[in-house]
């Protein structure tokens, strides 16, 4: 009996809380990571703002950065629109765009950017709490457009405050609606956001390259050695956590690519030919900075080429 896929509405990813469970939550991360920031205030209009660039956008990935690597207080909410990628539009795809993203002050930031801020974050997390795996931890959440506009939607709400919370080993947004002297809105407070990683299947992200390597009957040992690289000396190569983070970034996107043009074998073997081929060769010469540049190439050429100059050509595609 064939398995039906589950039909998943992205843009009501979200719920609210109650009061209790906002002072859990945010206390335990001022236990677990003490002496940092860890509250950031989005206005309204920038939220309002990201929402109106485009009506494919079906909710905002707040990703966590660190502006300065050394300074554990220079947190920067990056907001990341998307849309939902694939056939069955059942999976969240971060938008490439080649006008940057929003921070929570309003800067703007290209998607290596994003990248490079999201890994320093991420070590920064590392670094105080050592039992952590640098791949588990939590890059951002995705809150819906539904959700986020039944937040803001109260006429007194002037303001949005991300509030870092834990539980569970998952670092999470919860967020609390304000008025214009920052008062909280009675019952306004939302968590229950999707987290980052997992980097699962059902969101698209399983590895393109890996794809091409079954493709062609890889053995499976072989076939580990892209994940031996890609999760244990990339990681340690200078500049190789930024690409990381890229990575995962863009593979939504590569997949959905694939499987909406309906010319999967074609763009699978164009992409074993000059890429995955080479990058196979390397790794098993144990040419392991060789094999960086080629990723950082490969990544970098595909960003360039299927980004797109704003939110709105996603309504046309």
């Amino acid at each position: 009996m064939e398995k039906r896929k589950k039909t998943v509405n992205n843009t009501a990813i979200g719920a609210f809380v109650n009061q209790d469970y906002f002072n859990m939550s945010t206390e335990n991360y001022q236990k677990q990571f003490q002496n940092t920031d860890s509250s950031f205030v989005i206005s309204k209009s920038l939220l309002t703002s990201i929402l109106n660039q485009s009506e494919a956008i079906d909710g905002i990935r707040f990703t966590y950065g660190l502006a300065d690597k050394l300074n554990s207080n220079s947190v920067r909410i990056l907001m990341i629109p998307c849309v939902s990628g694939g056939m069955e539009k059942n999976w969240i795809q971060p938008m490439l765009l080649k006008e940057g993203y929003y921070d929570h002050l309003e800067n703007i930031h290209s998607c290596i950017e994003v990248s490079e801020l999201t890994a320093n974050f991420i070590a920064d997390i590392k670094s105080r709490c050592n039992d952590l795996n640098y791949a588990q931890i939590t890059r951002s959440g995705f809150i819906g457009r539904e959700k986020i506009e039944a937040l803001i939607e109260n006429k007194r709400c002037n303001q949005v405050t991300l509030h870092l919370g834990y539980k569970n080993g998952v670092i999470q947004p919860v967020f609390e609606a304000q008025d214009t002297i920052s008062n909280s809105i009675t019952a306004s407070f939302m968590n229950m956001a999707r987290p980052v990683p997992p980097f699962g299947q059902d969101e698209g992200e399983q590895l393109c390259p890996e794809d091409a390597v079954k493709l062609q009957n890889v053995t499976q040992e072989e076939f580990n050695e892209y994940r031996v690289f890609r999760d244990y000396h990339l990681l340690n190569m200078e500049g190789g956590a930024t690409y990381y983070e890229l990575y995962f970034f863009i593979i939504p996107h590569m997949k959905s690519l694939i499987e909406t043009r309906g010319e999967q074998e074609s763009i699978l073997n164009k992409l074993y030919n000059n890429q995955t081929t080479p990058f196979h060769e390397l790794l098993m010469a144990k040419r392991y900075e060789e094999a960086f540049e080629l990723l950082k190439e490969t990544l970098n050429t595909w960003v360039e080429l299927h980004q797109k100059e704003s939110a709105e050509e996603y309504a046309w595609s």
